[in-house]
């Protein structure tokens, strides 16, 4: 194990030290002998990002959050000295497991990311994974790039743009990606909790997105054999919609959808639906199922709480919606280019616009 404390590496846990040279040492020497490094439990400054290129194994001793997510005492603390830079930059996604320590800055900041995996890619298939990292005071929580990679037990708050943002320009494809119990906490100025622009599978299994303007923004640009899962997730306090769905490049074609057992809320602002999957060009997307979900609404708003308007072949069953009589808001509609639907055994409750929005002609309509 690499100790970063010990000689030759130095670093000084003060959070005042630049601790940027030893800490890059300690990594490079891990690649070279795939030794663990290790961050004990005090706070290290560091002013430029931190560099990997190859399998690393960096482990804290402990990732303390306080009630609000800005108490980040009896860390292991990464402190960063400057209001735009990234924390580490991993231009390898072979081999790398980041776990048990937080990354803060002084002040919100305004640019970077305090984990960035979209570097040059030496290796684009490869295990990542990123547990228990409590990120707080960044621009973008984590930006992630890829294949086979895991984000599990995060606490990602008081970001200023994305608690997590999903990229893939290397294959549009490329999937088989997971967010999994984790905490991710914005404000109503946020764009969005998770921002996915990639068309490979993710999944979304039992975290919490809380505030910012969207819960789980997607703009899709490929992916046939994509899947896009959100599973168990409670998706609360966000300003605009839970969920949106777009297709980002004309032509091209996306897989399966499913929403199933989620608990939303949407609360002030400019709501619109809480579920909003967007027309594209004709074809773009099919398989879609929306089944299990609770729907609770707590302002004005417009349009249907549940917005389908593409898809070949979509289920929406099995969820009950309850407006609580705000004015605005109809049930569920499934419209635009929607095809071979049905919309069945759904509550709707206290709607006073109506249970249902537009429905195209064929959709199976037999709801509560």
């Amino acid at each position: 194990m690499i100790d970063i404390t010990k000689p030759p590496y130095n670093c000084v846990g003060d959070g005042v030290t630049d601790c940027t040279v030893g800490l890059q040492a300690a990594v490079n020497a891990s690649l070279l002998v795939y030794d663990e490094v290790f961050v004990p439990r005090l706070p290290f400054k560091i002013s430029a990002p931190i560099t990997v290129n190859g399998p690393l194994r960096l482990r804290g001793a402990q990732m303390g959050v306080g009630p609000s997510g800005a108490t980040l005492l009896g860390s292991s603390l990464i402190v960063l000295a400057n209001p735009t830079q990234d924390g580490f930059v991993v231009q390898s996604l072979q081999g790398v497991d980041l776990s048990d320590f937080a990354i803060t800055s002084p002040s919100l900041k305004t640019a970077g990311s305090a984990i960035n995996l979209t570097g040059t890619l030496s290796g684009t298939n490869g295990n990542t994974r990123i547990r228990r990292i409590a990120l707080v005071n960044q621009y973008d929580g984590i930006t992630m790039q890829g294949d086979w990679w895991n984000i599990d037990g995060a606490f990602i708050s008081d970001f200023s743009r994305y608690g997590v943002r999903v990229l893939n320009s290397f294959n549009a494809d490329y999937g088989d990606n997971i967010i999994s119990h984790s905490k991710i906490f914005g404000g109503a100025a946020n764009q969005g909790c998770v921002r996915y622009e990639s068309g490979g599978a993710l999944t979304l299994l039992g975290n919490k997105l809380l505030g910012s303007w969207i819960g789980l923004w997607a703009s899709v640009s490929a992916g046939p054999t994509g899947t896009l899962q959100m599973l168990g997730n409670s998706v609360e306090q966000q300003t605009i919609t839970g969920f949106k769905l777009s297709q980002s490049v004309p032509g091209v074609q996306y897989g399966n959808v499913q929403l199933v057992g989620n608990q939303w809320s949407i609360v002030g602002g400019t709501p619109q639906s809480v579920i909003s999957i967007d027309q594209g060009s004709a074809g773009w997307l099919k398989n879609v199922v929306v089944s299990g979900n609770i729907l609770n609404l707590a302002a004005a708003g417009q349009y249907s709480a549940i917005s389908i308007y593409d898809g070949n072949g979509i289920v929406v069953s099995g969820n009950v919606l309850n407006a609580n009589g705000v004015a605005g808001y109809q049930g569920i509609s499934i419209a635009g280019g929607s095809q071979n639907g049905a919309s069945v055994d759904n509550q709707i409750i206290n709607f006073p616009s109506g249970k249902h929005g537009p429905m195209n002609p064929g959709i199976v309509v037999r709801d509560f």
